[in-house]
């Protein structure tokens, strides 16, 4: 099956640190890459199953960190201030419940994928929505309300196009 993601948005995303030479900002960091058998054993074992555009996201660029911005004044090192992260699968279930244990229990309908900590944001996928169903939540509102809310929803991939053009500022 072909990617559903075009590919200059996966090559965008693979190539973000190349021509970047900014101390305080690493682009992109791939924290783990997926077989299209490991989503399958992921969505066997936890009944999550993800849409298309996901599985092949994971497949071509993997959980992955993107434009993390770091504080290098601290005395001990870096210090992260900014990241946007899409979570590694097996921290999928464990990071929804810290979220909320009230997504636990519409897990197979309504999955946290990642976060973005400048804004104090999520990153979810309602499953049972068809089209637009990549959302941005803050902290601020109620995770069991999330997928009743109508302003935060987005075509994955042209979100992620948004991000890569504002240079990491997560579009909301």
């Amino acid at each position: 099956m072909a990617s559903k993601i075009p590919g200059n948005i996966i090559q965008n995303l693979i190539n973000l640190d190349l021509n970047h030479k900014q101390e305080d900002l690493l682009r992109f960091n791939c924290t783990e890459k997926y077989s299209r058998e490991d989503i399958v054993n992921y969505s066997t074992s936890t009944g999550i199953v993800f849409p298309d555009f996901y599985v092949d996201f994971l497949i071509n660029v993997g959980a992955c960190e993107l434009f993390t911005r770091y504080d290098n004044r601290n005395w001990g090192g870096r210090t992260i201030i900014e990241v946007t992260e899409f979570m590694r699968l097996r921290d999928i279930i464990d990071y929804n419940e810290a979220v909320s244990p009230d997504l636990i229990d519409n897990i197979t309908e309504f999955v946290v994928i990642g976060m973005n900590s400048w804004r104090d944001t999520y990153l979810a996928i309602d499953l049972r929505r068809q089209s637009n169903n990549f959302g941005i939540f803050t902290s601020d509102s109620y995770p069991e309300e999330w997928h009743l809310e109508t302003d935060c929803w987005y075509n994955f991939e042209d979100w992620l196009v948004l991000l890569i053009e504002g240079n990491g500022r997560i579009p909301r």
